[in-house]
């Protein structure tokens, strides 16, 4: 990560930014291995949600706007879905993809309680429908 530092900064109009830092990453393209499957919730209870989620083991921050879920049947990949538009995964995020996350965080804990994790809610359909395989978009 980086951090932009900004000090005594003026508009035309005189307003002044004083001691100011900004954080930003430039983050990578995920490589084979990077990102895990940690879990993945096919039946879930009667009033909840299909989930899967998702951990970056790397060291780096990645962008998740080249990976999709899918099926793979007869050795074939269909019905990909983009994981998680405009979205970085920090090193050892994780982010969890279900289709209502109050209803999930309600009915699981997070442990240990410190994980860092995001939830992203998708209304594209259950987890074992869209998913079998994590595939990277190739070109």
């Amino acid at each position: 990560s980086y951090t932009l530092r900004l000090q005594d900064i003026s508009d035309e109009a005189g307003q002044v930014l004083h001691d100011t830092s900004l954080s930003f990453v430039y983050p990578d393209l995920p490589q084979v291995g990077d990102l895990i499957l940690n879990e993945i919730l096919f039946y879930p209870r009667e009033d909840g949600y299909d989930f899967v989620e998702i951990y970056n083991r790397s060291e780096s921050y990645l962008r998740l706007d080249s990976c999709y879920l899918g099926n793979m049947e007869s050795g074939v990949i269909n019905n990909l879905k983009l994981m998680s538009p405009a979205q970085i995964l920090g090193p050892g995020e994780y982010l969890v993809l279900s289709k209502d996350k109050e209803n999930l965080k309600s009915q699981y804990s997070l442990t240990p309680p410190d994980r860092n994790a995001r939830w992203i809610a998708r209304d594209e359909g259950s987890a074992h429908r869209a998913l079998s395989r994590l595939a990277r978009r190739s070109g």
